[in-house]
């Protein structure tokens, strides 16, 4: 990296990603490297993040629909069922993320790389935003504070999930979310853990590597109380990587059935 940090318009950034060993191929974005142990984190938990919820059942309501189409003609095929439906979800999806990143106070909605990179200059390491990505190709983008600099790190959606840019031969072992903010509180909750290790960013050149340390938010509005008071709740539950885990917990807690409500609608730590 040369002491520059990274970012976007910079043109490819010194990053590259491999499975635990140093890697030597160019390529246009920074990445995350997922270390050997980190695919056992990923997997415990796989099923929840397709747990059935208002969303799914909403999901499942539209691609009902779409068979009913079918039957009557109105769709002539699979491949348009399977359009009809991942834009049936696809919306579901886009409207839950911008609901979430609009409650999160952290979403720079209109920031470009140079912009973020001014934003998080003089920030501590680990402070994370974000923003709308560059790139067309890509809805978001996160852009993180790191011990050389700031360096973006596309965020991939497809089928109604989202997922860290990262190398073709680990991508099918990244987790992956419903959430862009669901994304982000995991990588929160790995470092709230002291496990940050398990996913580093790497230079291309293969000589160094850097942790993923998500630690406080770069905020762009003033928070109201009720959401602070969620958010310290939040922390202050035993630490998992688990939802189902989370939900429980919150359960748990010596509060009316109204207030837990209003904690799962936002069960994240940022």
């Amino acid at each position: 990296m040369n002491g520059k940090p990274l970012d976007e318009s910079e043109g490819p950034p010194n990053l590259n990603i491999c499975d635990g060993k140093a890697c030597h191929r160019r390529i246009p974005k920074s990445k995350c490297l997922m270390a050997e142990e980190a695919s056992k984190l990923f997997h415990i938990e796989t099923s929840e993040l397709n747990s059935e919820s208002k969303t799914v059942s909403i999901i499942k309501e539209k691609k009902k629909e779409s068979q009913n189409y079918n039957e009557t003609g109105t769709l002539g095929c699979g491949h348009e069922r399977e359009s009809a439906y991942y834009c049936a979800k696809d919306m579901v999806v886009q409207i839950g993320t911008c609901i979430t990143l609009s409650q999160s106070g952290w979403y720079y909605e209109h920031c470009s790389s140079q912009e973020a990179k001014s934003l998080l200059k003089r920030e501590s390491v680990g402070t994370f935003l974000i923003r709308d990505s560059s790139d067309s190709k890509y809805l978001y983008s996160l852009s993180v504070k790191t011990s050389r600099g700031t360096t973006s790190v596309r965020i991939i959606y497809n089928k109604g999930q989202f997922q860290l840019d990262s190398d073709e031969r680990i991508s099918a072992k990244m987790p992956k979310f419903d959430s862009a903010v669901r994304l982000v509180d995991f990588y929160a909750r790995l470092t709230d853990m002291g496990k940050s290790y398990v996913c580093r960013w790497l230079e291309r050149s293969g000589r160094k590597d850097l942790p993923i340390v998500l630690q406080k938010p770069k905020r762009n509005c003033v928070v109201d109380l009720k959401h602070l008071c969620r958010l310290s709740i939040n922390r202050s539950l035993p630490k998992t990587l688990s939802r189902t885990k989370v939900l429980s917990n919150m359960d748990k807690l010596p509060l009316p059935t109204r207030m837990k409500g209003y904690l799962k609608e936002y069960p994240y730590i940022h």
